[in-house]
């Protein structure tokens, strides 16, 4: 069998860095000609030090997310990430997000259905900007997560919360093979068909599962089999429970 090879980065062009301007009493208000910076007399201590790179450089403050959205500018302080089919985007608790046009997704989330609407591009939906800022992130996990092949399956994202990855079906598979190193066999998880369809048969039942058909596997499920009618691609769906 040849060697998989390993997924390679991400492209990301390069991109400007924001100075952060960090008072310090025994520096100067004005910063010009090296910036055009002026610091009022309500401003605060003037500024000491520019901090070029750091935590604090690669973002946007909070003040400046409102202000976007006060002024309809929001879209130029939201970083645009290009997906295909079958990337896997990771938006953590607290990340703004939006979805372009054209992008059909398979999305794993809390049953809970709450959203903050921050900015609506016009439209008359109701806004939640001030529950938005406060539940806002400036510093998250998210973005484009690279996939993990192993022998059987394509681990896609593997977090403490869920796991997400693509089965491999070579005309037939045993349910007890399904879960992955380290899984129990006894926890709930979903099986859902994003192309082609699927069987599951086991001893006096059988169901078929069609083109974007979801099927959930109870922790108590009995053994079955599952067979691939033809061009399946099948992803499988485990929730996790952290200890507290």
């Amino acid at each position: 069998m040849p060697a998989r090879s390993e997924p390679s980065l991400q492209e990301l062009a390069p991109f400007l860095i924001q100075p952060l301007f960090v008072s310090r009493v025994w520096g100067y208000r004005d910063l010009r000609p090296w910036y055009d910076y002026i610091v009022g007399p309500a401003a605060g201590d003037p500024v000491g030090e520019v901090w070029l790179t750091g935590d604090l450089c690669p973002g946007v403050t909070i003040e400046e997310v409102s202000e976007g959205i006060e002024h309809g500018t929001l879209e130029q302080s939201l970083n645009v990430l290009p997906v295909k089919a079958g990337d896997m985007v990771f938006v953590d608790a607290g990340t703004v997000h939006a979805i372009w046009p054209g992008s059909i997704l398979l999305e794993t989330q809390q049953n809970s259905d709450i959203t903050y609407r921050m900015y609506d591009y016009g439209r008359p939906r109701e806004l939640h900007v001030e529950k938005s800022l406060e539940a806002t992130r400036l510093n998250t996990r998210a973005g484009l997560v690279p996939p993990r092949f192993e022998d059987d399956r394509t681990v896609l994202i593997d977090v403490e919360y869920f796991r997400v990855e693509r089965i491999r079906i070579e005309g037939n598979r045993a349910s007890a093979s399904l879960p992955g190193n380290g899984e129990s066999c006894d926890n709930l998880s979903y099986l859902f068909a994003a192309s082609g369809s699927a069987r599951l048969e086991g001893s006096g039942w059988g169901i078929e599962l069609p083109p974007r058909g979801i099927a959930a596997i109870p922790a108590a499920a009995p053994p079955f089999t599952i067979e691939d009618l033809g061009a399946l691609d099948l992803i499988r769906i485990s929730p996790r429970w952290p200890a507290l």
